[in-house]
């Protein structure tokens, strides 16, 4: 029973280790695709509700909103003539009961876009960067 008990233990330990070293490496290409967007610029780890699995950074900065992959190549880009408006709100990923807040763009064109911003650890969407995201839309007069 005891060789049972280590087995598990050990198998536990290996996955803390696998999943701490996915969320430093996966920090370390956020921080690296903020840096390619070069001073002065806003930028934070978001989710594309539409596919959580896809991890994005949300860049701000004078040309508009980007959304880049955590390589840094870009995926899509708004400039701030083609965003209307952006606001804080409930915001539900795709096969998830439950909402969080996040940053929703409403798009000149009439369509819109919306953003969720997570912890670390994933589990959560705490507010303090979706308000850091609203500041620096603010900034540019869109929050």
């Amino acid at each position: 029973m005891s060789v049972l008990v280590g087995i598990v233990v050990l198998a536990l330990v290996v996955v803390a280790l696998v999943l701490a070293g996915t969320a430093g490496w996966y920090r370390r290409r956020v921080a690296h695709a903020a840096h390619l967007a070069g001073p002065g610029s806003w930028a934070a780890a978001c989710v594309d509700p539409t596919d959580p699995r896809a991890w994005r950074v949300l860049v701000i900065d004078g040309v508009g909103v980007h959304l880049r992959r955590t390589s840094g190549r870009e995926v899509q880009t708004w400039p701030w003539s083609t965003i209307a408006s952006a606001t804080g709100g409930p915001v539900r990923p795709v096969a998830s009961a439950i909402a969080h807040r996040g940053l929703h763009l409403a798009l000149a064109d009439g369509s819109s876009r919306a953003f969720l911003f997570p912890s670390r650890s994933t589990l959560r969407y705490p507010p303090e960067l979706l308000e850091s995201a609203m500041r620096e839309l603010v900034r540019y007069g869109k929050g």
